[in-house]
């Protein structure tokens, strides 16, 4: 098993019952020592997109070390991940980078966000959490 794939294995488990998450110590120390971890940042978002309901944190240590690839794919990689599956937690996500007023994805977010409003198949509730922030410049 790599270094990627027993991260991620370990990243599921800390998913419990109680839709609760925390990063195991050892883990995040595995995380932030590679030396390519934009690797995980897919792996990271499918995993929050599997598990809509879990509390990951307000940011938590995954969008925290997410947060820290800006510029490294991360912003686009959240885009899809949100169209693909959207969750609460992956558009607060792409709310935080909309807010970083020294991004210059601002219209690519808004544009993401207004497929979501229109796209028939995204359930009222996630449309509800959309409106919960402000997504204008």
């Amino acid at each position: 098993m790599t270094t990627v794939e027993k991260i991620v294995a370990e990243l599921q488990n800390a998913v419990t019952i109680q839709e609760r998450f925390k990063v195991p110590e050892k883990t995040l120390h595995a995380m932030l020592e590679m030396k390519k971890p934009e690797v995980l940042i897919e792996p990271i978002l499918r995993l929050i997109e599997s598990h809509p309901a879990v509390d990951f944190g307000t940011p938590g240590e995954l969008v925290l070390f997410l947060e820290g690839l800006y510029d490294c794919g991360y912003e686009e990689l959240l885009i899809e991940s949100v169209l693909r599956n959207p969750t609460p937690h992956n558009i607060w996500m792409l709310h935080r980078c909309f807010n970083d007023e020294t991004d210059r994805r601002h219209l690519l977010y808004q544009k993401t966000i207004e497929k979501l409003r229109n796209a028939e198949n995204v359930p009222i509730s996630l449309k509800a959490e959309i409106e919960r922030y402000s997504w204008n410049l």
